[in-house]
C-alpha cells in the first residue's frame, strides 16, 4: 500500500485487532483453566493490562528492531514484507491456550527444569549470564531460544509459538530478503535475545520502578504492562515514519 491519510487508520485498526487478540487469549487461557505461576492467567487489570498490548508490543516493537537490524545490514525497503509477517503471527496467540490444554491434561514435556531440579542438579540460568561458570558447558544455551526449554513461566503452546515465528522469520530472510544463512542466523539470534530478556527475566524491574513511582505496596504487574504499552506505541511511531518513508 502506498502512504497516506490512510496508513494511520490502518494503523489504529491493526493496534486495536491486536489488543483483541491478546485480551482473546487471555480469556481463552482462563476457561481452559491455565494456571501459570500463580498468577497466570487470570482477569487481574495488571494481567489484562499485559495481555492487551503484549501482542501489539511484538509486532511493532520487533518491527523497529529488525528494521534497524536489517538496515545495518545496508538492507533497505523491507518494511512492507516484514509488519505483514509480524502482524499475522500474532494470531497464533489464539492457539496457544488450545495448545496449553492440551500439553496439561496430556502431561507432554516442553520444560527440562521439574526434571533437573528432580534430579537435585542446579541449571544455573539465573539474571546473569555468566553468573554460574561453573555450568559454562550451558553458557552458549543463553545466546539461543534453547534457553526457553530452561525457562520457569513458558509453556507449551508459548514454546511451539516462539519456534513457528523463528521458522517463518528464517524462510522470510533467506527467500524473500535473499539474506545469507550467517547473517539470516545471526540476526534471528538478536532478535530473540532483544525480546526474551525483558519478557521472561527483567519484568521485575519495570514492576519495581511502577511501585516506587506509585507508592504503591502490594504486588503487581502494572511495570510490566507499562512497558509493553510504551514500546507499543514507541513502534508504532517508528513504523509510521518507515511506512511513510519506503511508500508502503
Amino acid at each position: 500500500m502506498n502512504y497516506g491519510k490512510n496508513t494511520p487508520v490502518k494503523l489504529i485498526l491493526a493496534v486495536t485487532t491486536l489488543v483483541l487478540i491478546g485480551i482473546l487469549r487471555t480469556v481463552l487461557e482462563v476457561k481452559l483453566g491455565i494456571v501459570l505461576d500463580g498468577k497466570w492467567f487470570s482477569y487481574d487489570k495488571d494481567i489484562l493490562l499485559i495481555m492487551a498490548f503484549f501482542p501489539a508490543y511484538l509486532c511493532f516493537f520487533s518491527f523497529m528492531c529488525l528494521h534497524i537490524i536489517l538496515r545495518l545490514f545496508r538492507i533497505r525497503n523491507t518494511g512492507k514484507k516484514l509488519i505483514a509477517f509480524l502482524f499475522f503471527i500474532q494470531f497464533v496467540h489464539l492457539l496457544i491456550p488450545v495448545l496449553d490444554y492440551i500439553s496439561f491434561r496430556y502431561d507432554l514435556p516442553y520444560n527440562i527444569t521439574p526434571y533437573l531440579n528432580a534430579q537435585g542438579m542446579s541449571y544455573g540460568f539465573s539474571l546473569n549470564p555468566f553468573s554460574d561458570l561453573k555450568n559454562i558447558y550451558l553458557v552458549p544455551i543463553y545466546f539461543t531460544p534453547l534457553i526457553l526449554l530452561f525457562t520457569g513461566i513458558t509453556t507449551f503452546g508459548i514454546n511451539l509459538a516462539w519456534l513457528l515465528a523463528g521458522i517463518v522469520l528464517f524462510f522470510l530472510l533467506r527467500k524473500e530478503l535473499k539474506l545469507a544463512l550467517w547473517d539470516t542466523a545471526l540476526i534471528i539470534l538478536l532478535i530473540f535475545q532483544i525480546l526474551y530478556w525483558p519478557i521472561y527475566k527483567y519484568y521485575f524491574v519495570f514492576d519495581g520502578l511502577f511501585n516506587k513511582i506509585t507508592g504503591i505496596r502490594y504486588f503487581n504487574h502494572y511495570g510490566y504492562g507499562i512497558y509493553f504499552l510504551v514500546l507499543s506505541i514507541i513502534g508504532a511511531a517508528y513504523f509510521l515514519v518507515a511506512s511513510k518513508e519506503e511508500g508502503f
